[in-house]
């Protein structure tokens, strides 16, 4: 069957993924993705809930166990805590899929 690029672009809904970020944090706590997703079953000590925290330079991975979704901001400055701890800084920013109601 021939195929041609213009048949092949046609084709596509989006654009490949880089296989490497183009921007990525200097430093570590530079910039932290976080998500919160709901567990499908009930886990340790009736978490239900599970907050990840994936540091964007060194891409080090913390997962926070939570039994109710306003739990959340007590991990938020838990992690941050950490952060001030381990390496003497206050994380620049977060970035959140701003996911809705599960």
């Amino acid at each position: 069957m021939p195929t041609c690029e213009a048949c092949i672009q046609a084709k596509q809904v989006h654009a490949p993924f880089p296989r490497h970020a183009e921007r990525r944090a200097q430093n570590t706590g530079e910039l932290t993705h976080t998500d919160l997703w709901e567990a499908r079953t009930i886990g340790h000590n009736g978490a239900k809930y599970f907050l990840s925290f994936v540091d964007d330079h060194s891409r080090c991975v913390a997962i926070e166990f939570l039994k109710t979704k306003d739990q959340t901001t007590s991990k938020v400055k838990s992690y941050v805590a950490y952060l001030e701890r381990q390496y003497g800084m206050q994380p620049k920013a977060f970035r959140a899929n701003n996911g809705g109601n599960m």
